[in-house]
């Protein structure tokens, strides 16, 4: 859980990132917020981890070694790579369409 404090000075709430360790402004601009509550890591923590991950997990297709595409919302399950990706998106499109 992560702490909340008043900044006198700033006169606003802050919140401590669960993982730089950072104080910053309590607001959605620095932390995602669901049901009415600022969640865990800052923003920028967890843009460095989907990078990381995007950079470092290689793509669920069978075969295929490429870096796997993650999307901002940082779903990891089933993830594939962009080439793969955009078969599947085109795949999908077509058996609708």
């Amino acid at each position: 859980m992560s702490a909340m404090r008043w900044n006198h000075q700033m006169q606003e709430a802050e919140r401590l990132c669960d993982k730089c360790g950072e104080w910053l402004p309590a607001t959605e601009e620095f932390f995602v917020c669901r049901r009415g509550s600022l969640q865990g890591p800052c923003i920028a923590c967890r843009e460095e981890k989907r990078l990381i991950t995007n950079l470092t997990t290689a793509c669920c297709v069978e075969g295929c070694d490429k870096p796997r595409h993650v999307g901002k919302r940082g779903c990891q399950r089933y993830s594939r790579c962009t080439e793969h990706q955009a078969e599947l998106y085109h795949a999908r499109k077509k058996a609708v369409g």
